[in-house]
């Protein structure tokens, strides 16, 4: 976990051309061929690494090998290395196990020493393949140059599609190392709930996550490992990310002594999908070579437990089938299989549910599948596809690829790119919404974790502004942009009725709207539109061009403007109101008591701007429409960006708060003395106040909150805010305030109102700004204005 956090961090530090390279530093296992089935075997069986990892969790149950070759087939790379090794030592120029060793490191993703032994290889043996599994070496350990001189030599061996093939791996070296590969603007982070051993293979299940792992809890047998790399055995596991991503076993009945893998939940038929080795009532089935076989099972849900499980009914003892995906509708599977009638090592197949059971697997085609392995399928509600594969041209051992079906083939796999692809094998994608967020698999930082993904936004939002009737651009145009009710940008457009802006971190969606002079909005040119800043592309606000409309005054806009923090009513407020009909634009001032009013044209759009000083300013909009008569109300909150409590500012706040359902109102001269909750003579006049209130309006409900700097220890900032809002509610029910309309909570430091949090020097003012006591109204009938004095903190 650790060694993945570093990684990623490391990532962010280097430069553009460094995180290409480090994104590019392995290559291991990108081609197989159709020739031998031992090939299959250990191509297809390269994704299982790391205790069978990948699509094929076949046990190879040989044991008491004599020599290298045996415990190759078998499999057992580790134990392989050791015989290979010691072999060449007595016979140094043995060819064949030279690139046999190679491939043992290799498939065991100990990228340096298959390099080093590849080179070898490729000098003695003559096996062609040598020369690309050396390129896949050197370019996964960032050396693309040279991976290109022996890609290239690969080449040459090779006539047709397959030459076409390798250029694109050629180019791709080119692209590395002239930094051209283009990185997309994701944030990929290993997830709190891997532990230090294997986890991989997320899936939605409700509203948690299941996932694979040998890690303790595990049911798989302790003292008996896999033999590819001797770790333990592959359990399903179950995360509630609600509830502090708590780690629990999946099922005691499904979790076997054997390896379960990848699985897919069909939350309409309440039945679970699963991968697992070939066994059933403790009987291990084994396909001609002695291996335990991937097979698919079912379980229907049954309460709190599950049904017995059953072997869906196309698996055939002598072939993998493994990691199950589903249609939304839970009628159409696809998962990897190496039956016969594929294209290579592993293949994505489909079935069709027909009442209990399913229809024969039909092959994806030539489109999706290869003659290397297409493996870990996801099908989202859209009916996307999404898989993982080592052939497919990519930037490491599997990358993830998407495609969709037309209803008639398939289209070509597209690479969905860097970071959530890397230089290492990631696969097992899931994604809600449409690749803006989800999780994946990666060995990118050592070994086999789950890591999140989350779209950052595109760099760059472009708008244009054009005449809707004509299609010309509007040069000047005023193009405001709004994000979270608050005022982004107000740009003016260029002579081809552009304008450009850069999203705001944490802001996905904007509302954008132009105004022109002698321009005016309708229904089909409205000027305004939402946009994502997830989704790149041009954005085009159309105009009308036109006299403005006459204003009519039989309704009005009533507006009240008030501070968000503390509920201050905000005298002297500037705001402009903008008619979107015909672009006609007006100011007027906020009254003592923060209102304002203006007339309005029925059946139009409207912009308001406000603004303040010391306050970020606000943009909003509002549509009347037929209906409203007399009064259009809008209220309007303003989040100063100082302290008003300053005196230094000499801000005048006031003396009239609005109070309603929701509002927070803040005593900032309640104090207490030094790590003490005893309620002080200088506090009694606010609390006062406060009951005054209780009293005036009876079916008020409130919440005291109690918050604290951080210059204590967390723990003990929360026990002490409780006592704090606990005393503060003791002094009202002791002044005659019914217990029943007082709840407290004491929120220590988590709620801060500056940048003052542990390790930060403040003054005292700053640390005193975060010290205070809120009232927070949680039930209550109507608004009322009362009194208040605006009060600056005391020296």
């Amino acid at each position: 976990m650790e060694c993945a956090l570093a990684t990623l961090m490391t990532l962010q530090s280097h430069s553009w051309q460094e995180q290409i390279v480090d994104h590019m530093k392995s290559w291991s296992d990108l081609i197989s061929t159709r020739r031998s089935k031992e090939f299959i075997t250990q191509d297809t069986f390269k994704m299982l690494q790391n205790v069978l990892t990948y699509c094929a969790l076949t046990l190879a149950l040989c044991t008491q090998a004599q020599n290298g070759e045996t415990l190759y087939n078998q499999l057992a790379y580790q134990d392989a290395i050791d015989k290979y090794e010691a072999q060449l030592k007595k016979k140094s120029g043995d060819a064949n196990t030279m690139y046999q060793l190679a491939t043992a490191y290799r498939l065991n993703n100990e990228t340096g020493e298959a390099e080093k032994w590849y080179e070898q290889a490729v000098q003695y043996s003559g096996t062609k393949e040598a020369s690309f599994y050396y390129a896949q070496m050197l370019l996964m350990n960032g050396k693309p140059k040279k991976a290109k001189k022996w890609f290239v030599n690969y080449q040459t061996t090779l006539v047709g599609d397959e030459a076409e093939w390798v250029e694109e791996y050629v180019k791709l070296c080119n692209n590395v190392e002239n930094g051209s590969v283009d990185i997309k603007n994701y944030e990929v982070m290993p997830v709190i709930f891997n532990s230090n051993s294997l986890d991989f293979s997320p899936i939605y299940f409700k509203e948690k996550i299941a996932f694979v792992s040998n890690r303790e809890g595990r049911k798989g047998a302790r003292n008996y490992n896999d033999s590819w790399t001797s770790n333990g055995y592959t359990d399903l596991f179950l995360t509630d990310l609600a509830n502090g991503n708590s780690v629990t076993t999946f099922s005691k009945k499904l979790n076997t002594p054997l390896h379960e893998g990848s699985a897919v939940y069909d939350d309409q038929n309440k039945v679970f999908y699963y991968t697992g080795n070939n066994a059933a009532k403790g009987r291990q089935r084994e396909d001609s070579d002695n291996n335990i076989r991937l097979q698919l099972f079912s379980a229907t849900e049954l309460g709190d437990t599950w049904d017995k499980p059953v072997k869906l009914n196309f698996n055939n003892d002598n072939y993998s089938y493994c990691h199950p995906a589903l249609s939304a509708d839970g009628k159409k599977m696809i998962f990897a299989s190496d039956q016969p009638g594929g294209y290579g090592g592993m293949d994505l197949w489909m079935v069709e549910k027909s009442g209990e059971s399913w229809s024969a697997p039909k092959n994806l085609g030539s489109t999706i599948n290869t003659s290397g392995n297409e493996v870990f399928p996801f099908i989202t509600t859209q009916d996307l596809l999404y898989f993982a594969s080592n052939y497919h041209p990519g930037y490491g051992g599997l990358d993830i690829f998407q495609s969709t079906n037309n209803g008639l083939v398939w289209t070509q796999p597209l690479n969905v790119g860097i970071p959530i692809n890397s230089s290492k094998d990631d696969f097992g994608l899931i994604t809600k919404d449409d690749l803006v967020s989800g999780y994946l698999s990666s060995n990118r930082g050592g070994e086999d974790d789950i890591f999140s993904f989350q779209h950052q936004g595109v760099k760059q939002l472009n708008i244009q502004i054009i005449n809707c009737i004509t299609n010309e651009p509007i040069e000047s145009a005023l193009v405001t942009v709004q994000g979270n009710d608050q005022l982004i940008y107000q740009l003016e457009s260029d002579a081809d009725g552009k304008v450009h802006f850069a999203p705001i971190n944490g802001i996905s969606e904007y509302t954008v709207s132009a105004s022109s002079v002698d321009y005016s909005t309708s229904d089909d040119c409205p000027g305004l539109a939402t946009i994502s800043a997830l989704k790149p592309g041009l954005v085009i606000l159309g105009l009308r061009e036109g006299d403005p409309m006459p204003e009519t005054s039989n309704l009005n806009l009533c507006g009240t403007v008030i501070n968000k923090e503390c509920n201050f009513l905000l005298p002297n407020t500037e705001v402009t109101i903008i008619n979107l009909c015909n672009g006609t634009k007006h100011r007027v001032t906020t009254n003592k008591e923060g209102q304002f009013d203006f007339p309005l044209q029925q059946n139009c759009k409207y912009r308001v701007e406000v603004k303040k000083q010391y306050f970020d300013p606000v943009v909003t909009m509002f549509e009347t429409k037929e209906g409203i008569v007399d009064c259009f109300d809008l209220p309007i909150e303003l989040k100063s960006n100082v302290d008003l409590r300053d005196p230094s500012l000499g801000f005048d706040g006031g003396n009239q708060i609005l109070l309603t359902s929701g509002a927070v109102i803040e005593l900032y001269n309640v104090y207490f003395d030094l790590n003490k909750f005893d309620i002080r003579r200088d506090a009694i006049k606010e609390l006062n106040w406060i009951k005054s209130i209780l009293e005036d309006n009876p079916d008020i409900i409130v919440e005291i909150g109690a918050h604290t700097d951080a210059r204590a220890t967390y723990e003990y900032n929360i026990t002490l805010s409780e006592n704090r809002a606990k005393a503060i509610k003791t002094w009202l029910i002791k002044n005659d305030i019914d217990a029943s309309r007082l709840k407290f909570k004491g929120y220590g430091e988590t709620l801060l109102k500056n940048e003052c949090t542990d390790g930060i020097s403040c003054s005292e003012m700053e640390h005193q700004r975060n010290r205070r006591v809120e009232f927070r109204i949680l039930q209550m009938n109507g608004k009322v204005v009362v009194s208040k004095e605006w009060q600056q903190y005391q020296r």
